[in-house]
């Protein structure tokens, strides 16, 4: 992540992160393990609803900050600028752009809320999926 006017911080050791990752283009948001929601949550100052997800003020939709993914130990990362990463579930309801997965799961999907961040490209006759920084 990075805030406006800040270096990048990493949530998770860059060597020894590992974990399965859907990207699907039929998710809204993106979910991980809860305990990454949180720590991403606490940079948005999240709270959380009557059903549970996390909600952040939707001014911070007007900041220039990004929401960094990193692949391949680091070498390659998609920046999602927090107007995309955030999403406006009704006017003046901003949900952060990443919720709990269900318990037990083991893999992270990556929705809307990272799609738009990314420029993806698949193709049954190369590799399985190719990704770039969009912009």
């Amino acid at each position: 992540m990075t805030k406006p006017g800040q270096r990048p911080f990493i949530f998770t050791p860059r060597d020894t992160f590992n974990m399965p990752t859907l990207i699907d283009t039929g998710s809204t948001l993106s979910y991980f393990r809860e305990d990454l929601v949180i720590a991403i949550g606490s940079h948005f100052n999240a709270t959380t609803d009557a059903v549970g997800n996390y909600v952040v003020d939707c001014s911070y939709k007007n900041m220039t900050g990004t929401v960094d993914f990193g692949f391949n130990r680091g070498r390659m990362v998609i920046n999602v600028r927090y107007k995309d990463f955030l999403y406006e579930q009704i006017p003046g309801k901003c949900l952060l752009g990443v919720q709990p997965a269900d318990s037990g799961s083991t893999n992270y999907v990556l929705g809307d809320t990272f799609i738009r961040g990314a420029y993806c490209k698949v193709s049954e006759f190369e590799f399985p999926l190719r990704m770039k920084r969009a912009g």
